[in-house]
Order: C-alpha cells, then sequence, then structure tokens
C-alpha cells in the first residue's frame, strides 16, 4: 500500500516537470489501450461506515 502511495505522490508532485511530462506523454498511447479500471469486488460489498 505505501508503494502505490508513494508512485501517486511522486507522479504528483512531478507534474509541472517538463521532463517527467515527456515521459507521460510518449506512453500515454499505451495506456490509452488499458482497460477501464473497476472497483474491487470487496469495497462494493462492504458499507463505507
Amino acid at each position: 500500500m505505501k508503494q502505490i502511495v508513494n508512485r501517486l505522490y511522486t507522479f504528483h508532485l512531478k507534474a509541472d516537470d517538463p521532463d517527467f511530462q515527456r515521459m507521460v506523454d510518449r506512453w500515454a498511447p499505451v495506456a490509452a489501450r488499458w482497460d477501464e479500471p473497476e472497483i474491487d469486488e470487496f469495497y462494493k460489498q462492504k458499507p463505507l461506515d
């Protein structure tokens, strides 16, 4: 869990970096072909109280 949080945090911190943006732009066509994300069934069944 910590790894994905760190990656998301880093992604947002580097969003304004032109070199990082070029890397993201290079991989965007590949990511566009990914399946749509789905909510995990485990969380659909549990109330979010």
